[in-house]
């Protein structure tokens, strides 16, 4: 499978797992405008969703209350990942945090199977960009 199809399976796959839930409204219209520099389609806001289309507040419940027993197993699971500083699943998860064009596509290549990095080609950056525009929740 081929870099630009292996992350286009990922994108549908994530939004059909992750974002029919958390849909507020439907559109009966585009919320979309070609861009200036025809190379996709964004919103007014430069992302490829407005902020109306995904409550991003729902993906995560609050944070527990201070002294709750919700907020003490929290501080003891918290307190346990310590342990692990250093170790490859530590590693993997700090280098989650990196959200750069090729970290990202690093981090995606093993659960693909095909090494999307480079990116395939210079057109892709630009849905990139704009897909790291995208607002969503409040």
């Amino acid at each position: 499978m081929g870099g630009v199809a292996a992350v286009a399976v990922l994108a549908g796959v994530a939004i059909g797992a992750f974002g029919a839930p958390l849909l507020k409204t439907r559109h009966s219209g585009p919320v979309i405008v070609t861009s200036d520099d025809g190379s996709g389609v964004m919103n007014p806001e430069g992302g490829y969703l407005t902020p109306d289309i995904l409550d991003a507040a729902r993906l995560l419940p609050p944070p527990p209350l201070k002294g709750s027993m919700r907020y003490e197993q929290d501080r003891k699971v918290f307190l346990a990942t310590r342990a692990l500083k250093g170790t490859p699943r530590w590693n993997l998860a700090t280098a989650d945090a990196d959200q750069s064009i090729q970290a990202t596509l690093a981090n995606f290549s093993c659960s693909v199977g095909a090494d999307l990095t480079p990116p395939p080609s210079r057109l892709w950056r630009p849905f990139w960009r704009r897909s790291r525009q995208t607002k969503c929740g409040r």
